[in-house]
Formats: structure tokens, sequence, C-alpha cells
């Protein structure tokens, strides 16, 4: 039975890079929508900085490659555009209204469009223009301020970039609103998502303790807020590491008589309050009770009473995981539940920067043969030299060391990896142990390389001279 997809029909137009963007069109590509990544001639810089990345946010996608600086390759887009039924883009504020591909220019040619721009601090403010990563955003929104020991300095080691994550979400939230607003008023609307507003209102219940505290006249410092009893990791005997999350006062009590805890059987710790305020009492007794036995044990003990605990799992026991709320993809990482409520499903890695999508894409807006020709003749203008000085087939990536390329941002030595999958193709009965075929397209200096023995590992070939495209 296929999967029902509920966006199904939708085509988005997705200009973003990096993670915000990408993981919003990924999970809005495994509901069903069509998802088109736009990428500049250098590709997503994804691809070159985090390649395992770059695989699992844009799994599901097409691909084209546009030049929106140059008016041929902004032409196409703007006929994907009123065609389109969503455009995500996460360039800094103004860069849009240069390129001539902002709401204003786009809605006047597709009134329905539902126009959503990502960014670290909002299209407007004193902050639009500044750059950042998730930490800058997370330092910005108060969650680092919040972060790390009760009694230590400012931390942001979640090691799960939230920032980022949570204004995915945020644009997922806004574009399938907008969406369903369009279905009443036949208009689509423009969507501000920023990466600092999105963290700052996971923030907000944090900075509700905090303001209720200042209205009372008390202070509430960063202990108070992260103080919880019985709440903590610890270690069992065997080294492995046990979460317990005993706040409310009968799952406390359960956890007394599961671990034989002894001093706080008094009816007062039946508050809140109370048990808060003898936090660390309660942690350093707890200790070295966990720590006296295995984690194994510890797990049924705790199942039989009800107490919430769960193990501290690390990625490789994610991969490994036999629970069903988990799966491995192709390049062994984890991919999204297959939720009841959410009928999604894997459809495939990211693609590669050239693959048969760009002439797809093409048709669907009626590019004809000759306009097809012009751009790629535009495109390969000039030849490119390729050398393979170490390529090795790792199930992760492929490694390609370019000397010289069409696109001055490519210097000399620059190394690209390229999805898997996409970008392999193994030929047993080929002769030749290595580099097979080299499929490059000029305009992008990205290639494909195909090969055989996927083991094995090259040192030093020679050079392949390209000329539009086609080995020479």
């Amino acid at each position: 039975m296929k999967a029902i997809t509920p966006l199904a029909g939708l085509r988005i137009l997705d200009l973003t890079e990096l993670l915000p963007g990408p993981y919003a069109t990924q999970q809005l590509a495994e509901m069903g929508a069509e998802v088109i990544k736009v990428e500049r001639p250098a590709g997503d810089a994804a691809r070159v900085m985090f390649p395992d990345l770059f695989a699992v946010v844009n799994r599901g996608k097409k691909s084209i490659s546009l030049n929106l600086k140059d008016d041929t390759d902004r032409t196409v887009f703007l006929r994907l555009a009123e065609r389109a039924d969503v455009v995500i883009e996460g360039y800094r504020p103004g860069v849009t209204t240069r390129l001539s591909i902002d709401y204003e220019t786009l809605s006047a040619l597709n009134p329905g469009l539902v126009y959503c721009s990502v960014s670290g601090y909002g299209q407007t403010g004193p902050a639009r223009n500044w750059p950042g990563h998730d930490l800058n955003y997370a330092a910005m929104s108060g969650a680092a301020a919040i972060s790390g020991a009760p009694d230590g300095p400012p931390e942001y080691t979640t090691g799960v970039p939230i920032g980022d994550l949570s204004a995915a979400m945020y644009a997922i939230i806004t574009i399938l609103a907008a969406l369903r607003a369009r279905d009443v008023t036949g208009r689509g609307q423009y969507l501000d998502v920023s990466i600092t507003d999105a963290l700052a209102s996971w923030v907000a219940p944090r900075y509700g303790v905090w303001d209720a505290a200042r209205r009372a006249g008390r202070e509430v410092t960063k202990a108070d807020i992260l103080r919880r009893a019985a709440y903590g990791i610890f270690q069992a005997s065997d080294g492995k590491f046990i979460t317990i999350g005993a706040i409310e006062t009968h799952f406390f009590r359960r956890l007394i008589r599961a671990t034989g805890l002894t001093g706080f059987d008094d009816p007062e710790l039946d508050d809140y309050a109370a048990r808060t305020a003898r936090t660390e009492d309660i942690q350093a007794a707890l200790a070295p009770l966990i720590g006296a036995k295995p984690y194994g044990l510890w797990a049924k003990v705790f199942e039989a009473e009800d107490v919430p605990f769960a193990p501290v799992n690390a990625l490789k026991d994610l991969a490994n995981a036999i629970d069903d709320h988990f799966g491995s993809g192709h390049v062994g990482c984890l991919v999204g539940r297959q939720k009841r409520y959410r009928p999604g499903y894997f459809c495939r890695l990211g693609r590669a920067l050239h693959d048969r999508c760009p002439k797809y894409i093409l048709l669907t807006v009626r590019v004809s043969q000759a306009e097809r020709n012009h751009r790629r003749n535009q495109m390969c203008r000039r030849s490119c030299t390729l050398s393979i000085q170490d390529f090795f087939r790792d199930g992760h990536s492929c490694v390609l060391s370019m000397k010289h390329g069409p696109d001055q941002s490519y210097t000399k030595g620059r190394t690209l990896s390229l999805p898997p999958i996409c970008a392999i193709s193994p030929k047993p009965n080929s002769p030749a142990p290595f580099a097979h075929q080299l499929v490059a397209e000029i305009g992008t200096g990205e290639a494909h390389l195909r090969q055989s023995n996927v083991a094995e590992r090259m040192h030093g070939s020679p050079g392949l001279q390209l000329h539009n495209g086609r080995p020479s």
C-alpha cells in the first residue's frame, strides 16, 4: 500500500543551505511535497563542510544549480516560482531584493505564493545583518545563560543545534498555517522566521518563572531554574549512565522504594519546594546507590516500580537500536521515526549537485531545447582539469581534489565531498579498477566519479582534461 502523502501536489523551492532551511524542507518532503533545491553554482556549502549532514537533510529532494546573478538563470527561477506554492530562503536580509527574487517580485507573478525567510536575527532590527550560528543565537536568546552547571558560568554544550532546529520547526508550522490560510483567502503571504526568536520562544517558560519572581520582589538565579531533586544522570556499576526524572511526589516515593533510599521519608518532602531545597542532599545520597548495581538491574527495577528512567544512548546505540522508534539509513545515520500520526516516509539521500533533475525541472517550466542549449553553452565556455589525488569510498562520501574550475570560488586543491548513492555507480565488469568514467558539469565544477572497486584507494592519478563536460 502506497504511503499517504498529505502534502502531495505542493511544490517548494528551497534556496537555503546548511541546516535550518534544509531540515525544514526535508521534513516537508517526507510529507509528500515536491522540494526543488536551488543551489548556487558552487553548491550548498554543506556539500564540502558536512557531506554526511548534507546527505541526510536533503534526502527526498530534487536539485538544480542556478546562478541567480545571471539573467538567464534568474528567468528560469522566476518561471519555477510562478508555479510554486512555497519559496523558502536563508539569505541575509536584502540579498533577495538585490537579486530581484524577493517576495514583492515573486508575489506579483504568483499571488498565492507563500514566501518564508529564515535568518539569524530576523529581517528587521539592529542585529539583522549580523552573521551568526547556533551558538550565537543561543546566547542572544537567553538559552546559554541558563545552561550548564547550576552554579557555573553560561554554557551551551547540548550537542544538538537546538536553535537551528527550533527555527526549522517554526518554519514548518508557519508554512503549513499560511497554506491553510491560502485555502480560505486564495492569497499567499510573507513569513519572517528568526532563529533567535524561535529559540527565545523555547526559553519563554523559564523567563516566566524569572518574571514572576521579579514581580514578587525575589531574585531568581540559574541554580533556582536548573535545580531539580531526584532529577539527573547517574553512573551504574558497569559504567553505563542512567537518567532519573522523579520530579512529582508519587514518582519520588516510588524512587525511594525502588532504591532503598533512606533519610527522606519526612512527609514535608511531599512538597515540591521542600524537595528542591534538599536537591544536593538527595542527589548525593542517590549516586552511591545507583553506582552499586549495573544498569540492566536498575532498568528492571525502575520499570517494575514505574520510575521515570532512560539509558544515556550514544550515537552508536541509536544506530543499532532494535526498538521500533528508530531506523538506520543508507549512510549509517538515524532517520526520522515513522510516526503513526504522520504519514512520512524515507525517500532517498541528498542528491549530487547534478543528476537527472535539472533537465526534468527545466522541462516542467517549458524551457525550450534552444534555451537549454544556450544555458549549457554559457556554462561550458571553458575546459576544466580535475586531478583525483586521493579517491576512496568509505560508505559516507566520495572525495575529489580539484586543480582548476570554471567557477573561481573553487581554488586550487579544494576538496569536494559528494553525497553517496548519487555519486557512485559501480561497474563490476570494467577492466580498470579506478575512475572508469568522470562526468563533469562544467558550469559548477562538480563531478561524478564512477568506479568498481569501492574498497581500494588511489593516490596521484593523472589529471583528466575535460571539454564541454566530456573527457578529452
